[in-house]
């Protein structure tokens, strides 16, 4: 799926009235349609097809009763240039917030939708309310409903786009900057915007064997932003060595033709949402009979053409081969493409680095050291054996190379590091389990604690707001209703303190009926109380709506000074906290 950037439309008068007239009926016909295309979260353990529904981009498409259906470049130009921008953005929007409440009212899953802000929506000193109204109005949670503005909306006033941007930021919306690769704005410039996400374009990546420049440069953006906090979402994904890269350079969304075109909502929601199979109409990239069995991938080092040879074709049925000639080609293949190796298989005798001497160089590196590799070699004799085992070979296959003997050996090998990794997920896995507050899932005080410690160490000064949130009267609540019920009202905070935050921000149980969030690049006095008030009443109408009964909590708030500790910071939250308890509860104090 190749970007196509739009073309300057040139219209008469005449000409503007009638697009005018026109986009009007479309409107209020309901003739511009919403298409999803769906985007996949790269973090679900193996970067693949298989990833969890991260979201969509919601695109328009406008169904003319003469033209057919129409796609954005034709139209966008003429809606530019007569500034109906605006009024577009706005039917989207609220088209977007429908389909929204309609999932929530019939119990599907939200997906996180992502809608554009032109530029003159971007300028617009209104957008803030307006995107405000049409969640209140649609019952919608802000985290569902994701804001992306193009980079070159950036540069007409780069001061009101930032106040604009930080406004919006404050008031609870994930901010993506689209088109990042193709403008002129830095890295450092991010630092000063604030943005969650940042979209990176495929077509960067080269399709040849070679690194080349633009993965160079994609690898670069990937690696410096990650720096600043910011994710990343690979766009134009249309073939599995894109989706590769994406994956070893930490990407950590992706969407393009690879996974799906862009859908009308309906046709989402049946392959998604529903949990169908998942929408697939990307471009064709090899026949089914030439894929090998298994997604695996076997790097072949060996100076000689013939032994080359015959381990590819002993082995191309079930896995990808990889060759390499030397040790020096295969590091340097291995550099940019270590993490999708599952097998190396080198050669002793080399001119250069010979293979003991690879082995060695393999163990100084931890993800090199864990790819298993079998040594090659016509030598029978034991001690250099015992050498390969010793400089980390799994494995040891003689010359002349017999194909069942190959098969068994390397399948052999496969398993058992196929057993050893699900050994270290399983060690992973508990150790997240460790971070998080078993009841409610979200993470623990000293998961929470170690956390903010990071954050206050590397954030600007006075860019963290910290929420101590208790809710009052709790031991009465135990005490007449029960126990279940207090673990029920515990549970029901939890996860709608998680659902009401940026995907930038956290929250924590920090013990009993005492819950903490800390939200990120927030210096705004206004918008914390803000974001205050909304939790007060967010929690007391959740509770009556789906407990029946009666919860309010109390809030003290303090914000980030210079040089503050995470005791420091906490100290002036729970300070005012207790001044909330004391005056009144069911209410919020910000630290002075």
């Amino acid at each position: 799926m190749q970007k196509q950037r739009r073309t300057k439309s040139v219209m008469t008068q005449q000409d503007k009235k009638a697009f005018i007239a026109e986009f009007n009926q479309a409107v209020e016909g309901e003739e511009i349609k919403l298409f999803l295309q769906p985007r996949f979260d790269m973090h679900d353990g193996y970067g693949r097809k298989t990833g969890e529904v991260y979201g969509a981009e919601v695109l328009s498409r406008w169904e003319h009763p003469q033209k057919g259906l129409l796609t954005p470049k034709d139209f966008l130009p003429q809606c530019e240039e007569c500034d109906l921008m605006g009024r577009l953005d706005y039917y989207v929007w609220e088209h977007a917030c429908m389909l929204l409440a309609e999932w929530q009212s019939r119990g599907l899953p939200l997906a996180k939708l992502s809608v554009k802000v032109s530029k003159d929506s971007l300028y617009n000193s209104k957008i803030c309310d307006q995107l405000l109204r049409l969640l209140a109005v649609y019952k919608v949670p802000k985290a569902c409903l994701q804001l992306e503005i193009e980079e070159d909306s950036l540069r007409e006033d780069i001061y009101q786009a930032q106040e604009a941007i930080h406004y919006l930021h404050e008031s609870g919306f994930t901010i993506i900057l689209d088109d990042f690769s193709y403008g002129c704005s830095s890295v450092s410039a991010l630092n000063q915007i604030d943005v969650d996400i940042i979209k990176v374009d495929m077509k960067f990546f080269c399709t040849s064997n070679r690194v080349g420049k633009g993965e160079v440069i994609l690898a670069g953006i990937i690696k410096s932003v990650s720096w600043l906090g910011i994710k990343v979402l690979a766009e134009c994904v249309e073939t599995e060595q894109q989706n590769e890269f994406a994956r070893m350079r930490g990407c950590d969304v992706v969407q393009g033709f690879f996974f799906s075109k862009p859908v009308p909502a309906s046709r989402f929601e049946e392959s998604i949402l529903r949990g169908g199979e998942p929408v697939k109409e990307s471009v064709e990239i090899a026949a089914k009979a030439q894929e090998p069995a298994n997604d695996l991938t076997i790097l072949v080092i060996d100076d000689t053409e013939m032994e080359r040879a015959l381990l590819e074709k002993y082995l191309k049925n079930d896995f990808h081969i990889q060759l390499c000639e030397s040790a020096e080609e295969g590091l340097d293949y291995l550099k940019d493409f270590k993490n999708q190796v599952n097998l190396i298989l080198v050669d002793y005798m080399m001119p250069g680095m010979n293979g003991i001497e690879f082995l060695r160089f393999c163990q100084l590196d931890e993800r090199l050291k864990s790819i298993p590799k079998i040594m090659i070699t016509s030598n029978e004799r034991a001690k250099d054996q015992v050498q390969a085992f010793r400089a980390g070979a799994y494995d040891y296959l003689l010359k002349p190379l017999l194909p069942e003997l190959v098969q068994v050996r390397v399948r052999h090998a496969m398993e058992l590091n196929h057993k050893l990794q699900e050994t270290e997920q399983e060690k992973k896995k508990y150790q997240h389990q460790a971070e998080l507050d078993k009841p409610t899932g979200i993470w623990n005080k000293t998961t929470f604690q170690n956390y903010v410690e990071r954050s206050l160490s590397r954030e600007k000064a006075g860019q963290g707001a910290l929420f101590v949130i208790d809710i009052d009267n709790f031991k009465h609540v135990n005490d007449t209703q029960g126990h279940l019920m207090g673990d029920e009202v515990i549970k029901l905070i939890a996860l709608k303190l998680s659902s009401c935050f940026r995907a930038t921000d956290h929250v924590g149980r920090f013990g009993g009926d005492e819950f903490t969030v800390y939200m990120t690049r927030m210096s705004d006095k206004k918008i914390a109380e803000k974001k205050a008030k909304e939790i007060l009443e967010m929690i007391n109408g959740e509770c009556q709506k789906q407990l029946e009964i009666l919860i309010t909590v109390s809030i003290g708030i303090g914000l980030g000074e210079p040089g503050d500790s995470f005791e420091q910071l906490f100290a002036r939250a729970d300070e005012a906290l207790y001044r909330a308890k004391n005056t009144g509860k069911g209410k919020f104090i910000l630290a002075e």
